[in-house]
């Protein structure tokens, strides 16, 4: 992970060196959070629906962003006590888009601020060899007000953070089978209010 936080820093160094005065209209944001939290122990995202890329498309003083997430996890392992095998299987996909308008603080400084919408899906299935498999998914949707604090290094790079509330809303399914029979299937909706302070860290390369 630490070879990763330095090859980025690498091709955002060289860009930082190559500017010109030229106004870019787009940028491409890396969550480099993680990698934060890897090489010097910062950043905590808690709960809150983490989106690892976005891309933003700039007009005068207005902006459109689009923001997303892939997450995949498999896990094999053998329970201790009876030596079945057990098998992981986990995805999360999460998408956002948002309208904000950009102020300048300074020649450094600029706060965005606007609406978003996003929508989440995770999934995990969960299976022993002893014929017991978990299904449990998840989808939400909603959006809220976004606040958001750039800070330029150069015509090429900036740094951004963010602090949203977003209300979600959506369902939850927990599906348990055993030898290919349904044995119970919870269904559930679900309403919540998730606040983020600024927290995370993007690294924005614009072109």
């Amino acid at each position: 992970m630490r070879k990763n936080f330095i090859l980025l820093f690498i091709v955002v160094a060289s860009s930082a060196f190559s500017q010109s005065a030229h106004r870019y209209k787009n940028d491409l944001g890396f969550n480099v959070t993680s990698l934060l939290s890897e090489v010097i122990g910062i950043g905590n995202q808690g709960d809150n629906p983490v989106f690892n890329v976005s891309y933003r498309r700039k007009g005068n003083k207005s902006a459109i962003r689009l923001s997303a997430h892939v997450g995949y996890n498999k896990d094999n392992s053998i329970n201790e006590i009876d030596f079945s095998e057990l098998s992981l299987n986990e995805s999360d996909y999460r998408f956002r888009i948002g309208y904000e308008k950009m102020l300048d603080l300074s020649n450094k400084f600029k706060m965005l601020y606007g609406i978003d919408a996003l929508g989440l899906y995770s999934s995990s299935i969960s299976s022993s060899s002893t014929g017991l498999r978990n299904d449990v998914t998840e989808f939400k949707f909603g959006g809220g007000p976004a606040l958001r604090l750039e800070y330029k290094i150069s015509e090429r790079v900036s740094l951004m953070t963010e602090s949203t509330l977003y209300f979600l809303t959506g369902w939850s399914e927990d599906v348990l089978h055993l030898g290919g029979q349904q044995l119970a299937n919870e269904r559930n909706t679900t309403f919540n209010l998730n606040t983020q302070i600024p927290s995370v860290l993007f690294l924005n390369v614009h072109f």
